[in-house]
């Protein structure tokens, strides 16, 4: 089955879009702050410090910020690229 990639490409952009505009949301609305005190507490009773399970939380929530935003940004230049192709393809 023949799949268009313009419109996979704007599909996926879309979800991953709403997924950022989700997480944000949760973020603001202190989602998963019980999980990240008993993570901060698990980390703290193997032997971290207070800063270093701080440290260590702050980069997992960069990681994951990181890669989206690559995510995002691959998509877009995917797209760009091809509406760039369709319109030299025009003229």
């Amino acid at each position: 089955m023949a799949v268009n990639a313009k419109h996979v490409t704007k599909y996926v952009t879309q979800v991953l879009v709403a997924k950022k505009e989700a997480e944000l949301k949760l973020d603001n609305q202190n989602f998963g702050e019980r999980n990240e005190i008993n993570r901060r507490k698990d980390l703290m009773m193997s032997g971290m410090s207070e800063k270093e399970a701080d440290r260590h939380i702050e980069s997992l929530k960069t990681r994951r910020v990181s890669t989206t935003k690559r995510k995002l940004e691959k998509i877009a230049g995917q797209l760009d690229r091809r509406t760039s192709k369709k319109v030299k393809a025009e003229e």
